[in-house]
């Protein structure tokens, strides 16, 4: 008689602990458009194994502790959808589950199926377009240094002109006005200096590469030099 006691009690005693210790788990179940997803069968692997239809897209399950399948699944006119997980229960409480049913391509042949959605975008493409935006941000900031220097080249030019004297100074700005080109006669009737003054200036600003000499008869002309 004791002995049947003590059995009946560790029975009742399990059964009482594997009640307090069971968990919720609740979830909602969502097509690829994230809408909910109504009249789905849910079915998952516990002991007994439970099967029911939500007819809402939500679904209750009460669970102990331990690893457990769940699979839902809808059928709409001949596809199938369906999503599998896997998940834990490690401790009583609530737990949420949430599921996104996608087209069953486990056979083969579903793969042709008109019904089935397949995304624009590929892997592939993604990485063209990050790549294309690589080559591009690279041309930008090639450009910008490129620009930065340009303006410091030209920042550097300009020190460099009013560093010269008033005189070389006039000089330079009557070749640019001239178009870049002149000849050294015509420098001479446009400024009141001597002959040998006017040749000094030349030869000075041709030093500094401002501009150089080509000799032509008698004469020379002078052009300015491109920097």
């Amino acid at each position: 008689m004791l002995k049947r006691i003590t059995i009946f009690m560790l029975i009742f005693l399990l059964v009482i602990s594997s009640y307090v210790s069971a968990a919720t788990v609740t979830g909602s179940i969502y097509d690829s458009s994230l809408d909910l997803l109504p009249n789905t069968v849910l079915t998952i692997n516990s002991t007994p194994e439970q099967t029911f239809v939500s007819k809402d897209g939500t679904f209750t399950f009460t669970l102990s502790p331990g690893t457990y399948y769940i699979r839902a699944a809808y059928n709409d006119k001949g596809t199938v959808y369906v999503d599998e997980q896997e998940f834990s229960i490690l401790d009583d409480g609530d737990y949420v589950l949430d599921m996104i049913l996608f087209p069953d391509i486990s056979d083969s042949d579903e793969l042709l199926d008109e019904d089935v959605v397949i995304p624009d975008v590929t892997y592939s493409e993604k990485g063209f377009n990050f790549t294309v935006l690589g080559i591009v941000l690279a041309a930008l900031i090639i450009g910008i240094i490129i620009l930065i220097v340009l303006i410091k080249k030209q920042r550097k030019r300009i020190n460099k002109f009013w560093q010269l004297d008033e005189e070389s100074q006039k000089v330079l700005m009557y070749i640019k006005k001239e178009g870049g080109r002149t000849t050294q006669k015509e420098i001479r009737k446009n400024f009141p200096q001597s002959e040998a003054k006017i040749s000094l200036i030349i030869a000075d600003l041709e030093d500094k590469n401002y501009l150089h000499k080509i000799k032509k008869g008698k004469g020379n002309i002078i052009i300015l030099n491109r920097k």
